[in-house]
């Protein structure tokens, strides 16, 4: 599916009519607004400059694997159509990992899982005591940081419900993360099997005291 925003499907307050400019593709509107503010062919080689006349050039991040190559091949065919140079950096995961906290990062795109039905960790991300950790980006603004606070303290409701209906709209309006796609899966089962269900929020399996294990709520990469 299409992602609209942070707030993924399922997940509390998630509103299935929601639409922004996320998921548009408009190549003829990208060249219009990147001319419009200065980036332009200035030397006639076919790459855009920025306004002062230096190149343009995005530091891809990737992982030497198919799935994140193909992902890299895409973004970049879709920039070379705007003029825009694409360097590909290719590392392990653990590695842009690391990077990506520390701030050395200029482009990634990786994907996670939804630890619990409720926004709360989407919105993590834009908390500006988290750079270093959850927000990659290191977005510091203090509206979002006031909007996050409220989202954590609030029952949900319709309180609850506005503050995260603003942090989406700034966090569309500052893009510090540009969301994509919201991945479905789909099982497949003998017809023998009964009562199977996926559960919508992942489940993984955490040791615990005497070898035992239970069930919990996690996220996994």
């Amino acid at each position: 599916m299409v992602a609209q925003g942070p707030i993924l499907p399922f997940e509390t307050g998630y509103d299935p009519k929601f639409k922004s400019e996320f998921g548009d593709y408009d190549p003829a509107r990208a060249r219009a607004l990147l001319d419009l503010y200065g980036y332009k062919d200035r030397n006639g080689d076919g790459w855009r400059e920025m306004p002062d006349g230096s190149p343009i050039v995005l530091n891809v991040a990737t992982t030497p694997n198919g799935r994140d190559r193909k992902i890299a091949e895409v973004l970049d065919k879709d920039m070379r159509l705007l003029g825009i140079h694409v360097v590909l950096k290719v590392a392990q995961w653990p590695e842009n990992l690391r990077m990506a906290q520390a701030g050395t990062l200029q482009v990634w795109s990786l994907g996670g899982y939804a630890s619990a039905p409720d926004p709360d960790g989407a919105f993590a991300r834009f908390d500006s005591r988290q750079v270093g950790g959850q927000n990659m980006a290191r977005v510091r603004l203090p509206k979002l940081d006031a909007l996050y606070r409220q989202i954590q303290l609030l029952p949900d409701g319709p309180e609850r419900q506005a503050a995260m209906d603003d942090a989406t709209k700034l966090a569309i309006a500052y893009m510090p993360y540009k969301y994509t796609v919201s991945r479905l899966s789909i099982d497949m089962t003998y017809p023998q099997l009964v009562g199977y269900r996926r559960p919508v929020v992942l489940a993984r399996v955490v040791a615990v005291r005497g070898h035992r294990q239970q069930p919990a709520q996690g996220a996994l990469k």
